[in-house]
């Protein structure tokens, strides 16, 4: 993506958009400026709501070695009268679920591992 940024800025200077007798930028300087500005603050966005799949897996797994699988992300829910909640899910596969003791020693444990408040867990076989 940086190459693309490189490409159009490149364009940019070659096609003289700054006055050069003025010094002044012309609009289209302005426009590109608060659109790396929205660039950065959805980059910034997407890296706070995404997580490190792998790592969690490795470390749930050498705490609950019968976990095979898992996968965790933000869901949207949202319901009828015109509402909506975010919540943190962790789906998770193993030969045979987690009993009581564990999934609730497994969901503590990403509550302190993940810094969001809701976080379900959802067993898959």
């Amino acid at each position: 993506m940086a190459f693309y940024y490189f490409l159009l800025e490149l364009y940019l200077k070659s096609s003289s958009l700054l006055s050069e007798d003025w010094g002044v930028p012309y609009k289209t300087d302005i426009f590109v400026t608060e659109k790396d500005k929205r660039i950065n603050e959805l980059e910034n966005k997407i890296a706070s709501d995404s997580f490190n799949n792998k790592q969690i897996f490795n470390e749930a797994k050498a705490i609950f070695p019968v976990i095979k699988a898992l996968s965790v992300s933000k869901h949207t829910f949202y319901f009828a009268k015109d509402s909506m909640v975010i919540n943190t899910v962790l789906l998770y596969k193993a030969d045979k679920k987690l009993v009581n003791t564990d999934q609730q020693k497994f969901t503590n444990w990403l509550k302190q591992k993940l810094p969001k408040d809701s976080i379900m867990v959802i067993y898959k076989n």
